[in-house]
């Protein structure tokens, strides 16, 4: 772990078989090199001057990237082993391919985001999506069958939703103003709905 060690800019040299890396609060921080190549584990956070995310290693299972506010690109996601994912960098337009393997997805704070990743959500993995504060148009793209939480929560463009799957167990609509429509029917699976601030919704 790197915490708070303000005065980094660069970073290299990184141990090989370093397999959890937490880099947190580096302000100054521009570039890192290259990631540990046995890296299953990696939380970058705060970093406001980091210019770029390297190449990820191809056994990463779990990936933070939050507070990168000069990022406003990723290296692809195929050929890792992604099941933990979240992402919230400001600048970022366009993102990556989500790899099958990812079980938990949370999009959060993308406001420069135009469409939503290429192959949507239709994931083999899936179970748990949470997307926040995204200003993408138009509405969200289908969701797997097996998808079993989905909350959706300050999404001013958001216009519709697709059907929800019968294994769907806890649903929140959260502060989705141009949401006019429900989906026709709702799954039997569902132990939990929250729809609020939502008012172009009748139910």
């Amino acid at each position: 772990q790197i915490d708070v060690l303000n005065g980094i800019q660069h970073i290299s040299g990184l141990r090989p078989t370093m397999t959890g890396l937490q880099l947190d609060g580096l302000g100054v921080l521009e570039t890192i090199d290259a990631w540990p190549t046995q890296l299953i584990g990696l939380s970058l956070s705060g970093c406001p001057q980091l210019e770029a995310v390297p190449e990820l290693p191809s056994g990463l299972r779990s990936l933070l990237l939050t507070g990168l506010g000069s990022v406003n690109s990723l290296p692809p996601f195929s050929g890792t082993q992604l099941e933990w994912l979240k992402i919230g960098i400001t600048q970022l337009a366009v993102l990556p391919s989500i790899p099958n393997s990812v079980e938990w997805l949370w999009l959060t704070g993308l406001p420069s985001l135009s469409a939503w990743p290429q192959g949507g959500f239709l994931l083999d993995s899936l179970r748990e999506l949470r997307i926040e504060l995204v200003n993408v148009v138009g509405d969200l793209p289908p969701i797997p069958q097996h998808l079993e939480f989905l909350l959706l929560n300050v999404m001013p463009g958001l216009t519709g939703l697709p059907e929800f799957n019968d294994g769907l167990g806890s649903l929140a609509l959260l502060n989705c103003a141009a949401l006019s429509a429900l989906p026709d029917r709702f799954p039997s699976s569902l132990r939990g709905v929250e729809i609020t601030d939502c008012p172009l919704v009748t139910c």
